[in-house]
């Protein structure tokens, strides 16, 4: 006997974008047919990003310990080519470099391929990462792209990505508490901007200056490994991915670039590696657990630090940093642990002698990032210079969608 079907609200037209946002959903959700190993469900995106945001778990993948990354910070919500680097390292730089994940990590087909056998095989995959558009090699969109840009000898047969993309566009962040106090929340405010300096890192429509400035291509990621990162005037030295000239470069993968290699000016060393919170063990070690994780540089210390993350949905996202370094936002001010990074771009800030007047700035501090959701307005990108900002250029020579300076109040 057939099920009885009641439809409950009307589907998208076919081809609307509403249709293609509900149909990026499901294979975001999914983890049978094409999605994991034999299409039995072993995994999916949901696996770790429940309905987009994060299973606050740390994973060891094959760059180290790394926090489920929440993707409500990852386009800006109303502009969508405003888009965060990929991944704690900035390693890489479109949703369909992920594709590899689907591969390698669930056990599917994926939905880079370039012939539709019934069940998916393997031999239908595109080995988009060989042909040199993986991760911030070329461009795993171009590769993925039905309309065949790149001119394989077999185009590619699916749209699941873009959809995907697309998706991950409309993922919003929950919203604040109803149990704030506002005048708390006004102090943190204060804090946040005029004390600590915080919006030097955390600013912008998605609260982090890690923003793609190019359009990715095969000469545009080539050009960007020689690519000086120009350092503004009284820029924190501390603050640099790289000390050397030679090394500050807007790519950069060290002496090990298969392990290293990384958009190099989104990244901010604040001492966070192989650092935690009493009572939290992090091995930084990389999936093997034998090679040492990605953060602390080259063996000369070159390209330390992390991809400024965003602070959208911190609410329920704790554990906090790029492996669960700080189980509370608490712990992120009050504890010396992490006074590096919160003193990052004002090194008075939380140093008064008073504890009492500590914790009540750690107070409002919280309280302030507890509200920040998708109806918060967020504090502009301060011009790069001594109050941070951002060491990437607002477009490379080969082209980004970025029509005026992003750091600008008048931008939005």
């Amino acid at each position: 006997m057939a099920p009885n079907v009641i439809s409950i609200s009307a589907l998208p037209v076919a081809g609307s974008d509403a249709d293609k946002i509900l149909r990026g959903k499901r294979f975001f959700k999914t983890g049978t047919g094409r999605w994991s190993l034999k299409g039995q469900g072993w995994g999916s995106c949901q696996s770790c990003h429940g309905d987009g945001l994060s299973d606050n778990v740390t994973w060891y993948f094959a760059r180290g310990p790394r926090q489920a990354t929440s993707l409500d910070g990852t386009f800006a919500s109303k502009h969508a080519e405003d888009q965060r680097f990929l991944n704690w390292t900035a390693i890489k730089d479109q949703v369909d470099d992920f594709d590899d994940n689907t591969t390698g990590i669930s056990g599917g087909v994926g939905a880079i391929v370039n012939t539709l056998s019934v069940p998916p095989a393997t031999s239908d995959r595109i080995d988009f990462i060989g042909l040199g558009h993986g991760n911030l090699n070329g461009s795993s969109e171009q590769a993925a792209d039905p309309a065949n840009p790149l001119m394989f000898e077999l185009a590619p047969k699916l749209n699941d990505w873009p959809e995907i993309t697309r998706y991950i566009q409309t993922i919003r962040s929950p919203r604040k508490p109803t149990t704030l106090v506002k005048e708390k929340v006004d102090a943190g405010r204060e804090l946040f901007n005029s004390y600590g300096s915080c919006n030097g890192c955390h600013s912008g429509e998605k609260w982090t200056v890690s923003r793609r400035f190019y359009t990715p291509t095969v000469d545009t990621m080539n050009a960007l490994k020689t690519a000086p990162l120009v350092v503004p005037n009284g820029f924190p030295t501390a603050l640099l991915p790289a000390q050397k000239p030679e090394n500050q470069l807007l790519r950069f993968g060290g002496t090990n670039p298969a392990a290293l290699d990384q958009i190099l000016c989104a990244i901010r060393p604040v001492d966070t590696f192989k650092v935690a919170e009493d009572g939290v063990g992090i091995a930084e070690l990389r999936a093997d657990m034998k090679t040492p994780a990605q953060g602390d540089g080259d063996p000369a210390g070159e390209g330390r630090g992390y991809n400024v993350p965003s602070l959208l949905g911190l609410t329920v996202g704790a554990p906090y940093m790029h492996a669960g370094n700080a189980r509370t936002l608490e712990a992120m001010f009050n504890s010396e642990t992490f006074a590096v990074h919160a003193r990052a771009l004002a090194p008075n800030f939380l140093t008064e002698t008073d504890p009492y007047v500590i914790d009540q700035n750690v107070d409002y501090l919280v309280q302030y990032l507890l509200s920040i959701d998708e109806d918060s307005q967020w504090p502009s990108i301060p011009e790069p210079g001594p109050a941070g900002g951002s060491l990437c250029p607002e477009v490379f020579p080969a082209g980004a969608p970025a029509p005026m300076p992003y750091y600008s109040p008048a931008k939005y």
